[in-house]
């Protein structure tokens, strides 16, 4: 799997996880993190990619920790 997708993967991520977008409710950008991470992970599911999916899984949980508060 190239580096550059599972970077851009992440980088998507932590823009829809950004505490600045107060409008959209937390449900909402939960929803968008998971399609996104949901079709990464089904497209990249035969090649290594679970060290990838499980990083951005921990940041995603303690982005969402961040936000809830």
């Amino acid at each position: 799997m190239p580096k550059a997708k599972a970077a851009n993967l992440r980088h998507k991520v932590k823009q829809l996880t950004e505490r600045d977008s107060i409008s959209v409710s937390l449900g909402e950008k939960l929803r968008k993190v998971n399609s996104i991470t949901s079709g990464w992970a089904n497209y990249y599911r035969y090649c290594v990619a679970l060290a990838v999916y499980l990083s951005i899984s921990t940041g995603i949980s303690s982005a969402s920790v961040l936000l809830a508060s």
